[in-house]
């Protein structure tokens, strides 16, 4: 079994579109858009980053990363309030390599 890092969690929708505010735990947020994404029932996502701009700005208190994301298939708001509070992670064996000194967390 492929070993899991948790690397976003979605925290609500975000207009009409299907658009979603999601909390991410990395790096670079650009690597959302690198690989595949599963949540905890091992289905498979596509997300896209909205507002790439702002991306370097928007943290919480914790200094977490918050962005705008659009994910495959989900297009109104209702659908993405369904997804609000699942958490995404991607499977190590995809991961790009660590720089020294960083650690990740497996669940």
């Amino acid at each position: 079994m492929d070993k899991k890092i948790l690397i976003a969690k979605l925290l609500s929708a975000h207009g009409i579109k299907g658009e979603i505010k999601i909390l991410y735990f990395g790096d670079e947020i650009k690597n959302l858009e690198k690989y595949p994404l599963f949540d905890s029932q091992n289905q498979t996502y596509k997300i896209k980053i909205i507002n790439k701009n702002k991306v370097a700005n928007s943290s919480n208190q914790t200094g977490d990363k918050i962005c705008i994301v659009k994910i495959e298939g989900v297009n109104d708001r209702n659908q993405a309030e369904i997804l609000r509070g699942k958490s995404f992670t991607f499977c190590v064996n995809t991961s790009p390599k660590l720089k020294k000194m960083s650690f990740i967390f497996l669940i």
